[in-house]
């Protein structure tokens, strides 16, 4: 997943490489208003993908984390 095609987008292939984060920053909705892709944006820099910036399909989000993948969110809390 290190590498990104044409458009952007980055496929869970290739060898387990656990340990990086990357961050959520863009949802595309599919013409029935649901989720149909995320925009990613890497910390490896502008040089990397599409100006730091990849793409990846729901279903293949989905299998990373049916694969042992993990997510975090974080959220302001009111002072």
């Amino acid at each position: 997943m290190g590498r990104v095609d044409s458009e952007g987008y980055i496929y869970p292939t290739g060898s387990v490489r656990g340990g990086h984060c990357i961050i959520v920053d863009g949802v595309v909705l599919g013409v029935e208003g649901e989720v149909d892709r995320f925009r990613l944006r890497n910390s490896w820099s502008s040089t990397w993908g599409l100006n730091g910036r990849c793409r990846i399909k729901v279903e293949d989000l989905q299998q990373l984390f049916s694969a042992g993948g993990t997510a975090c969110m974080s959220v302001e809390l009111p002072s």
